[in-house]
């Protein structure tokens, strides 16, 4: 082991009160003091001791880049300790917070087997709390470094920036050029309108200033340098902001394990069409426990549906087309574009209006769409309501999207007398062609639908409970003729209608 040692030491956030009295003894105790800048108010405190010193502020002019920098103030630093000094080397702030050269330095030490001791200074992180107004363990605080926003920033696959879910304080903010680039990607993930602090020399009662503007003002101020950073308060309602964790990361990576090389086989084996039919299942299994008002099983349902997207998803990932952030993010950008009268100026005081203008969007969203795929003209009205819908749905929704533009009979009863219309035709031809027949019977379905319709009857749903009915009259004269000890096929007709009335009678 080499016999130099090496104290890192921090000048806290500020002005020289800050600094804490250990750490002036262990610089006094060094052969000699590597300053990493002299741009910080405790500075002079370090250059009076009677030390040799020596400041790296010519490092970053006479290097290419920050990490240049850095890297040849850890050769120094280690270089001195090899040659058997004790050597002290200041850095602003806490030696733990954003010091890529404490960092190099520690990392270069420990293969030569020399000594190091860190002597903590309050971090920046703390002063820009408190100017800010933050309570770290109270409102949460991500904190990043404006030389690392590529890597440190959450995006998805698509290159979208994302807001954090809690406040943001960007360090290392030292001029106006890197203003810039944190106003473009500040504004990029919140927009250009989002309130942001300048905080510079936070921790120095004399000289801390906190500025308040909009993103896009950020590099129009000189306020810049070694002690400023930028606070950004998280976006004003936090559940439109993407967070850095999401309660479904455990489903993800379950279905990401059970995907991979080690995974389920049958998990392994299937793809987007084999799924299919589970997304269909699990959708009328959730649908049923709605019916059934049990919460518990509708939990249960809800989960099995989640996982079908979850699964689907993690499918597409593999693909390289989107992953399960990406789905949230559409339907959460979605549900904001249409709803201009809650996320922007846009007057709906009625649902009715809402749905209006929900369909206004989604028609101007079509047109968007077709002309950047190079269709003419503009999108069908009906072009959105999903063909793999039950039928009686896909016929409510398609004349539920003709009524929005007034093509609809005014009343139920009005369209109770095509019901009846279309009976006739069904009776004209029920003896006749099989699909003159076909044709005239889905015409009365679809009339029948109509009223139901106009009637605010969900027609899938009257149609499921009739079915039910039905099933529960049925199971009642299976019952009944086990009782009488008669098969169902010999008692006839008659009797059998007979006793449908009996269930009738008895409330099935």
């Amino acid at each position: 082991m080499a016999d130099g040692k090496i104290r890192i030491i921090g000048m806290g956030p500020g002005s020289e009160g800050a600094i804490p009295p250990a750490a002036m003894e262990e610089a006094s105790s060094c052969d000699i003091i590597f300053i990493r800048t002299l741009q910080h108010p405790g500075a002079g405190r370090f250059t009076s001791l009677g030390r040799m010193w020596e400041s790296f502020d010519g490092l970053y002019e006479s290097s290419a880049s920050f990490e240049e920098a850095y890297g040849r103030m850890a050769e120094e630093v280690v270089g001195a300790a090899a040659k058997g000094k004790r050597v002290a080397f200041v850095v602003p702030g806490s030696p733990a917070a954003g010091e890529s050269a404490v960092r190099m330095v520690i990392g270069r030490a420990k293969e030569l087997g020399i000594e190091v001791k860190a002597v903590q200074g309050a971090s920046f992180v703390d002063a820009c709390a408190v100017a800010a107004g933050n309570d770290i363990l109270l409102d949460g605080l991500a904190v990043i470094g404006a030389f690392r926003l590529d890597e440190q920033w959450p995006a998805s696959d698509k290159g979208k920036r994302l807001p954090f879910p809690v406040p943001l304080l960007i360090g290392e903010v030292y001029d106006r050029m890197m203003a810039g680039r944190v106003k473009l990607v500040v504004a990029d993930a919140y927009g250009d309108e989002h309130p942001v602090m300048v905080i510079d020399a936070a921790g120095d009662p004399d000289k801390a200033t906190v500025r308040e503007m909009k993103a896009y003002e950020l590099d129009r101020t000189d306020v810049f340098g070694p002690l400023t950073s930028v606070f950004v308060p998280k976006a004003s309602d936090a559940r439109l902001a993407r967070p850095c964790s999401w309660p479904a990361d455990r489903i993800v990576g379950i279905m990401a394990r059970l995907r991979g090389e080690d995974g389920c086989p049958w998990d392994k084996k299937q793809d987007l069409k084999s799924l299919r039919p589970y997304v269909l299942e699990e959708a009328y299994e959730v649908a049923g426990a709605i019916d059934e008002g049990d919460m518990d099983h509708l939990c249960e349902e809800l989960g099995d549906l989640l996982l079908q997207v979850v699964f689907q998803a993690r499918l597409a990932e593999e693909e390289g087309s989107f992953d399960f952030a990406d789905v949230v993010d559409s339907i959460s950008d979605k549900l904001i574009r249409r709803h201009p009268h809650i996320f922007a100026d846009v007057k709906a005081d009625t649902a009715e209006k809402v749905l209006r203008n929900w369909e206004y969007i989604k028609q101007q969203e079509k047109a968007a769409k077709g002309m950047q795929e190079g269709e003419s003209g503009p999108p069908s009205l009906l072009s959105g309501v999903a063909t793999s819908l039950p039928a009686l749905w896909y016929s409510s929704k398609m004349q539920d999207k003709a009524a929005r533009v007034g093509f609809d009979w005014k009343t139920a009863g009005m369209a109770m007398a095509k019901v009846h219309e279309e009976v006739e035709e069904v009776e004209a031809v029920l003896a006749g062609d099989r699909e003159a027949l076909e044709e005239e019977l889905g015409d009365l379905i679809f009339a029948v639908v109509n009223v139901a319709r106009l009637s605010k009857i969900d027609s899938e749903a009257a149609l499921k409970k009739t079915a039910e009915k039905f099933k529960r009259r049925f199971m009642y004269i299976e019952a009944r003729a086990l009782e009488m000890g008669e098969k169902l096929e010999d008692m006839g007709l008659e009797r059998l209608d007979a006793l449908w009335d009996e269930a009738k009678e008895n409330g099935m």
